[in-house]
């Protein structure tokens, strides 16, 4: 029985650790891997790496679009949010006080139920075609 429990609690444990840099995209839940950075590298960019090998950056901010006759600003009231700007009537981008508080937030966010999505503003790299 006991060996049970401590089984359970270490699955418990490893799905809180493996979901920290996560996010839902068309309400799946994507995990991605942290990119080492060199320090000439502006330091408020943290950068991941999708599954198929994509390097993508995150700052501070997370784009969120609430669902019809859902008052955002009263949802984001609820979480650890520094500012938001409407960048039309129901789709915000929120800055939240710790960056490395942007993957957990917007999956609380999205979670509510309350959003159409919320997830980091990535940052990609740009390619010249």
């Amino acid at each position: 029985m006991k060996i049970k429990r401590v089984i359970l609690l270490l699955l418990f444990i490893s799905s809180i650790l493996s979901g920290s840099n996560s996010y839902y995209k068309d309400g799946v839940l994507v995990q991605l891997d942290s990119v080492s950075q060199n320090r000439d590298i502006n330091d408020d960019i943290r950068y991941f790496q999708t599954e198929n090998g994509i390097k993508i950056g995150t700052t501070d901010e997370i784009l969120v679009k609430c669902k019809v006759d859902v008052d955002c600003k009263k949802l984001l009231n609820r979480f650890n949010i520094q500012s938001s700007k409407n960048l039309t009537t129901n789709i915000l981008i929120v800055k939240v006080t710790n960056s490395s508080d942007v993957f957990s937030i917007s999956r609380k966010l999205f979670e509510t139920g309350l959003v159409e999505y919320a997830h980091p503003n990535f940052i990609k790299k740009r390619i010249m075609r």
